[in-house]
């Protein structure tokens, strides 16, 4: 969904993807985050076979609060973060918030769409994605 930001991305996500938009309480603030509703809807059984993917980008996994609360309390002004692996951007966008220049990174180019999206929700910027 290259060129499209803001709220025009995430009309298009939520247009493509079964969406679910929650919350999540990370670096003392809960954050808006939109993603697939299930990471199951978006298996690909060709993918699969070929590279093993599984679209483990789609879920919020347990770490990512805890690791959002320490990351907000180390100064980020001044510091860069990268991101390995960011699924929908919530260690990101915290990052991002504390000041830190992040850097948000996926294998799966629809993952960098709901970070974008994500950053767009919470007023976010700049985050940047590859």
């Amino acid at each position: 969904m290259a060129g499209l930001e803001g709220a025009a991305l995430i009309q298009a996500l939520r247009r493509r993807y079964r969406t679910v938009d929650g919350a999540v309480f990370a670096g003392g603030r809960p954050w808006r985050i939109l993603r697939p509703r299930s990471a199951d809807d978006l298996l690909d059984d060709d993918a699969f076979a070929r590279d093993g993917r599984i679209p483990y980008w789609a879920e919020i996994w347990g770490s990512a609060p805890v690791l959002g609360d320490r990351l907000a309390g180390q100064p980020g002004r001044g510091r860069a973060l990268l991101e390995l692996g960011c699924g929908v951007g919530v260690l990101s966008l915290v990052a991002a918030a504390a000041g830190y220049r992040a850097l948000a990174t996926d294998y799966y180019p629809e993952a960098l769409d709901f970070v974008r999206a994500n950053a767009a929700l919470n007023e976010v910027a700049p985050l940047r994605c590859g």
